[in-house]
C-alpha cells in the first residue's frame, strides 16, 4: 500500500495493489460490480486507489488504460454511508489529474442502463453520453436489477480531458 495524497485532514488517499484490494476493499469492489468473475478480468491489471478516512477504507476506483490517450474506470464505489458527500468527486478529480499528468485525453466510465443514479453523478461530474454496448450484462452470472430495472445494456460516457 503507497500514500498518494493528503485530501483533507482526515481523508487520505492510497494504492493499492490487486492482493491488498481484495484483501481491504472487497466489500467496495463488489458494490460496485456484483460479479467476482468480471472483477477479477479488470482487477490484475487496473491501477487501484482507495480513500482512507479515519483508518477506514471509505471510497475506491480502479482505472485501466485503454490506449496511450485514454483511461478507463472500471469500478468506483463509495461506502453508503458516505455517499452524497463529494468523496466520488474527489475519486474522479483525483483520476483526471493523474491521468493528465500521463498525457491521457479521454476517461471512460461504463455504468447499466438501470443505473439512473449512476448516470446523474457522471453527467453532473463533466462526462458525455458516448456508446452503448448491447447486451453486455448477459455476460453476468446472475441477473442485476437496480432500480426495479434488470440492467441489460451498459452505457458509456467519456469526459474529454484537456491538458
Amino acid at each position: 500500500m503507497e500514500f498518494k495524497a493528503q485530501l483533507t485532514s482526515e481523508l487520505s488517499l492510497w494504492q493499492l495493489s490487486p492482493l491488498e484490494a481484495r484483501e481491504q476493499i472487497a466489500a467496495l469492489l463488489f458494490l460496485a460490480d456484483e460479479s467476482w468473475m468480471m472483477i477479477n478480468r479488470y482487477l490484475p491489471t487496473a491501477t487501484i486507489y482507495a480513500l482512507r478516512q479515519a483508518g477506514e477504507f471509505v471510497g475506491s476506483i480502479l482505472v485501466k488504460a485503454q490506449d496511450e490517450t485514454t483511461l478507463e474506470i472500471m469500478n468506483i464505489a463509495v461506502i453508503p454511508t458516505h455517499q452524497r458527500h463529494g468523496f466520488g468527486r474527489q475519486l474522479i478529480n483525483f483520476v483526471e489529474h493523474e491521468a493528465r499528468q500521463q498525457g491521457c485525453r479521454r476517461l471512460l466510465v461504463g455504468t447499466g442502463d438501470g443505473s439512473v443514479q449512476n448516470i446523474a453523478f457522471y453527467i453532473r461530474t463533466g462526462f458525455r453520453f458516448a456508446e452503448i454496448k448491447t447486451n453486455f450484462f448477459e455476460r453476468y452470472e446472475q441477473p442485476i436489477i437496480e432500480n426495479g430495472i434488470q440492467l441489460r445494456d451498459m452505457i458509456v460516457l467519456a469526459k474529454e480531458l484537456f491538458i
